[in-house]
């Protein structure tokens, strides 16, 4: 049986291509339907393109409605979820500056 199911996330941070095609590739393997909303726009999870430029247009601070309907919504929003809350986790120059800091040599 179908339900619907919704989370609004702040947009902390501006989402890397990987991270865009991370949500397009959970919400194409989901079984049931995703759209994306803000302000009075609003995007399906299905098609990449839009997925994108829905993404370049937000800016840092915006609330995002993210709206899902089928089963097993509450495993897959907090897929959603984890994508937006790490802050630049495909960033390989992020990661790799990490690791020249002298206290983590030690």
């Amino acid at each position: 049986m179908n339900e619907t199911s919704s989370v609004t996330i702040r947009y902390t941070h501006r989402l890397m291509m990987k991270e865009i095609m991370e949500l397009y590739t959970l919400t194409k393997k989901f079984n049931g339907m995703v759209t994306f909303y803000h302000n009075q726009h609003s995007v399906s999870g299905l098609h990449i393109a839009k997925l994108v430029t829905f993404f370049l247009t937000l800016k840092k601070g915006s609330k995002l409605l993210v709206v899902v309907d089928g089963q097993r919504n509450h495993l897959f929003l907090n897929k959603i979820k984890a994508i937006f809350e790490n802050e630049h986790s495909f960033n390989p120059v992020s990661k790799s500056i990490s690791f020249q800091h002298p206290l983590q040599l030690k």
